[in-house]
């Protein structure tokens, strides 16, 4: 199944349902009402190489092994599971019928019957912790629980209908737990501009004590204790996913406390003078120091997600000095994560 705008403005193509090479279209606003009965036909139909065609965006009707397989696969393992859902809380999470999706989607059919499945799942997770919680004589605050949609694209999917004790629950973007702020693109732009917010309030601490004399080497002590702390917190997380502009951000703040103590120093010269480093190559050696903890202490519970030693795979000489294995990834936001990162200089 797949949705094509070439074929059809707002048409839904589902092919395979009755002869070969032959199309039913289901324009948006009846797929959003009358969906049930297409997911129902949907998941009772195994589906065929020789049944199966769908449309290449071009005006050309084609069929396909491999989707077939796929799509047997996944109509195989959400079949069981597809009737107790509640019908009537459904169609919230499909698009409005005036708005229909610009970009061509494929299999979109079975992503709504994973969603929905997967909604179920949640729902479920949902009471279980919230009955676990009334055993334990706690109660969940609902004003507190939130939800994010973790999504990278630009037309993101309608949020969920959740709801704790019939209070539904607040979708955001972006949400701080445990003092960082989490993002639903995965960017740590947020985080940083909250970071860059909190400490440069602090600096208004070494302007009152420059006024009272204080000498430059207590200055080093307060600003490691109170401001660089803050632009270091929980750096391991993020520090390999900064771009360079949030980089100089960070970097910025330094340099104004540096300033504050050394007026008349440049800033290669104030951290010379300080003999302290910036805040990239601090942030380096801590992400080497972690790399290197996990790695020698088989006992961490990260230790498992490391990559094979490159020695254990193979025994050919390579210009590559790495002692561990690559990732294999397409993406640049998991390569830029920490284990991918590290396991490139390591």
């Amino acid at each position: 199944c797949r949705h094509s705008t070439p074929l059809g403005d707002g048409l839904v193509y589902i092919a395979g349902l009755h002869k070969r090479a032959q199309l039913i279209p289901y324009r948006w606003t009846t797929l959003y009402r009358s969906w049930w009965s297409l997911v129902s036909k949907l998941a009772g139909k195994s589906f065929t190489d020789s049944e199966l065609c769908y449309p290449d965006g071009h005006g050309n009707i084609i069929s396909g092994k491999t989707l077939a397989t796929r799509l047997n696969s996944y109509f195989v393992s959400v079949t069981s599971d597809i009737q107790p859902l509640d019908t009537a809380a459904l169609p919230a999470f499909l698009p409005s019928p005036n708005q229909p999706p610009t970009i061509t989607t494929p299999a979109m059919t079975l992503n709504i019957i994973l969603i929905l499945n997967s909604l179920a799942a949640l729902k479920n997770d949902i009471d279980c912790i919230s009955q676990w919680a009334l055993q334990n004589n706690m109660n969940l605050n609902p004003k507190k629980c939130k939800i994010m949609t973790i999504c990278p694209l630009k037309i993101k999917p309608v949020s969920p209908m959740l709801s704790i004790n019939n209070l539904p629950l607040e979708a955001v973007s972006s949400y701080k737990v445990l003092g960082l702020t989490l993002c639903d693109t995965l960017k740590w732009n947020d985080n940083t501009n909250d970071i860059v917010s909190k400490a440069s309030k602090r600096l208004h601490i070494l302007r009152v004590l420059k006024r009272a004399g204080v000498p430059p080497a207590d200055f080093v002590t307060i600003y490691s204790a109170l401001v660089r702390s803050v632009l270091e917190y929980s750096s391991v997380v993020w520090a390999t996913c900064l771009p360079r502009l949030l980089i100089d951000q960070l970097e910025a703040i330094q340099k104004r406390a540096l300033r504050i103590v050394y007026p008349d120093l440049h800033y290669q010269q104030a951290l010379a003078q300080a003999n302290i480093t910036s805040l990239e190559d601090r942030r380096a050696h801590l992400c080497l120091k972690v790399w290197h903890n996990i790695k020698n202490n088989p006992a961490c519970q990260l230790h498992r997600l490391l990559p094979s030693v490159r020695s254990e795979c193979h025994s050919h000489h390579i210009r590559n000095n790495s002692s561990s294995s690559r990732f294999q990834y397409r993406k640049k936001r998991f390569g830029s994560s920490f284990f991918p990162a590290m396991a490139k200089i390591n």
